[in-house]
């Protein structure tokens, strides 16, 4: 902030919508980091099950039963992360709509505050603001659309 009478004034005015702000931004990355992570451990489960797969036509019966109960524990795991994957996939489109909306609210507000004072308090707020705004540019506030954060996520991510 450019001084304390500034600081004082954003979180006196802001203190709960930024906070709410910082949590919906948090939960976006670490839902992203715990999806990269279980990715991973997909793609390795994903070669293991290919190897069973093409293992089973040359087997003896007795090969091909250990083979099946294998194929039985590493299907189960991998079942299991999807789902978590796909929970995480949610987690990351409901609070990158919160984030925006969230943004659309304080915007609202300091247009609100201008309007009544005659100040501009956006001149207070921006620094804080104005990385926030570039992650989510969108002039609907109620939009549902959680693509311009979700787009920089994915440009993020390693190949």
């Amino acid at each position: 902030m450019p001084n304390s009478d500034a600081a004082k004034t954003v979180w006196e005015d802001f203190n709960t919508e930024l906070l709410c702000l910082f949590c919906d931004r948090h939960r976006v990355f670490w839902a992203y980091a715990q999806s990269c992570y279980l990715k991973q451990q997909l793609k390795k489960d994903y070669i293991v099950i290919k190897q069973l797969v093409e293992n089973i036509y040359s087997q003896n019966l007795k090969q091909l039963r250990k083979t099946v109960v294998d194929a039985q524990k590493i299907l189960r795991k991998y079942t299991i992360k999807l789902n978590y994957l796909d929970a995480q996939i949610r987690t990351i489109e409901i609070n990158a709509i919160n984030y925006t909306r969230r943004i659309g609210t304080i915007s609202d507000r300091l247009n609100q505050i201008q309007t009544q004072n005659g100040q501009n308090p956006m001149a207070q707020i921006l620094p804080i603001l104005s990385w926030f705004q570039s992650a989510t540019a969108t002039s609907n506030p109620t939009s549902t659309n959680p693509t311009p954060l979700l787009s920089q996520i994915a440009n993020w991510q390693y190949p």
